[in-house]
């Protein structure tokens, strides 16, 4: 059998994931945080978020500044590697 490589880009997977459960918040800004010492910092943005002016790196506080009715919720690692190994399974089968 020969080897097969597929090239999957996904900029926006771990607000995705939460959107595909939850399809009410397709069109609302959706920022994840994560705890960086006593600061809480965006680790991804829906692009909702992001064409509000929403960016990777801000705090959580300057967000909710710039978008008063913000969707934050804390950034699961564990919620992400799932997801991707669901979409790997689903590329194992079409290729």
């Amino acid at each position: 059998m020969t080897r097969q490589i597929v090239s999957l880009w996904f900029p926006d997977i771990a607000t995705d994931l939460i959107i595909r459960r939850l399809p009410v918040w397709r069109d609302k800004s959706l920022a994840l945080f994560s705890e960086s010492g006593s600061r809480l910092i965006v680790t991804a943005v829906s692009p909702t978020a992001r064409m509000e002016g929403l960016r990777v790196g801000m705090t959580l506080a300057d967000a909710q500044a710039v978008v008063s009715d913000l969707i934050s919720l804390p950034y699961q690692l564990d919620s992400q590697i799932l997801g991707l190994k669901v979409i790997a399974r689903l590329m194992n089968r079409v290729t």
